[in-house]
C-alpha cells in the first residue's frame, strides 16, 4: 500500500502544471491587436483559443496568407467579429488556417 502512494505521488509530480488540449476548431471573437513578425501575422482576440492563448498565428507559408491578413486587417479596422479555424497548436499558440469576418 505504501508503494502505491509513493508511485502515485511520483506520477503526479511528473505531470505538467498546465496542460492544454491540443484540439482544433473554430474560435469566434473580436480583434484586440494585430501583430506582424518575421514568420507570422498574429491576430490577438479577446479570449483564449483551444491551445491556451489569445494569439492566433497566420503563417506566412500558408497559401492564403495575403487574403487572411487582408481580411483580418479589414475586420479590425471596422470593429467586426471574426471566426478563425485553428488547425494545430505550437505550444500555446493557435495556428489558424482559415477565417471569416461578419460584415
Amino acid at each position: 500500500m505504501r508503494m502505491k502512494k509513493i508511485l502515485s505521488a511520483l506520477l503526479l509530480t511528473a505531470l505538467p502544471v498546465s496542460v492544454h488540449a491540443q484540439t482544433t476548431g473554430w474560435k469566434e471573437g473580436r480583434i484586440v491587436k494585430l501583430w506582424a513578425d518575421p514568420s507570422d501575422f498574429v491576430v490577438e482576440l479577446e479570449s483564449n483559443g483551444p491551445c491556451g492563448s489569445a494569439f492566433f498565428h497566420i503563417q506566412r507559408s500558408a497559401t492564403n496568407f495575403e487574403e487572411m491578413s487582408a481580411l483580418m486587417m479589414t475586420a479590425a479596422a471596422s470593429g467586426r467579429t471574426v471566426n478563425l479555424h485553428v488547425t494545430s497548436c505550437a505550444g500555446d499558440r493557435n495556428i489558424a488556417s482559415h477565417g471569416a469576418a461578419y460584415f
